[in-house]
């Protein structure tokens, strides 16, 4: 398997549906990529929908449990369950719009660095992250990566935060790799508009983060960043 895409979800089933179809119509290999779906055991819009049997469960997986109180680790426990040689994290709420993502991003993934341990840069629609920002709220991690450091992203953050603070940890080795020209639309963030009015899954997540107060601009990294260097080649 070249890909496993991991998500959490929480009623948003029309959008979770149009995030895998977008993912599948997309790729020029769609039976190399697979999909890990957690949700919540009280979320019944998503457990109905499950229940329709989506894809023919066709290398989607559903998982569900009780309602977590950290995201990141829920899913580091759906990048620890799959196999796909590259992770790549979306929302619920995302819709590819790049033909032959798959292709790009494995050519450019595979011949990076000889260890196979780096961060794959994509694009996305976002509005709301901070001017200058240059991290991907949905990067594709390797492997290689994830084994190295122990976890995809860092469960310091119960919510927001995560992705900018796996982007410097990467960064700070150079492991980054530019994969901008996958466009990934993140349909409640792609306008202020939208941002300022969430529906209750993203004001939950904002209320969870806000509540944490911790800096992911600003957290140490260095135990990270030693543990990462141990796998490294020169």
């Amino acid at each position: 398997m070249n890909f496993s895409v991991i998500l959490n979800t929480r009623k948003r089933p029309m959008y979770l549906d149009s995030a895998i179809s977008s993912l599948i119509d997309t790729a020029d290999n769609p039976d190399l990529v697979d999909f890990w779906v957690r949700y919540d055991n009280d979320d019944e819009l998503t457990k109905e929908y499950v229940k329709t049997d989506p894809f023919n469960i066709r290398k989607v997986k559903f998982l569900s449990g009780p309602r977590p109180n950290n995201l990141h680790t829920e899913l580091n426990n759906l990048a620890g369950a799959s196999s796909g040689k590259y992770i790549f994290v979306l929302n619920d709420d995302c819709v590819m719009q790049t033909k032959g993502w798959d292709t790009d991003a494995c050519g450019l993934l595979d011949n990076s660095f000889e260890d196979g341990i780096c961060y794959g840069q994509t694009f996305d629609t976002s509005a709301d992250k901070p001017d200058g920002a240059e991290y991907s709220s949905f990067p594709i991690i390797s492997r290689k990566g994830f084994d190295a450091l122990g976890y995809f992203m860092k469960e310091d953050f119960v919510g927001l935060g995560g992705d900018s603070s796996i982007y410097r940890i990467y960064k700070e080795v150079e492991r980054v790799v530019d994969l901008k020209h996958i466009v990934i639309d993140h349909i409640f963030h792609n306008t202020i508009e939208k941002v300022m009015s969430p529906d209750e899954t993203a004001q939950q997540m904002r209320e969870n983060s806000w509540r944490e107060n911790v800096d992911p601009f600003s957290i140490n990294i260095e135990k990270d960043l030693e543990k990462l260097r141990k796998s490294l080649y020169n």
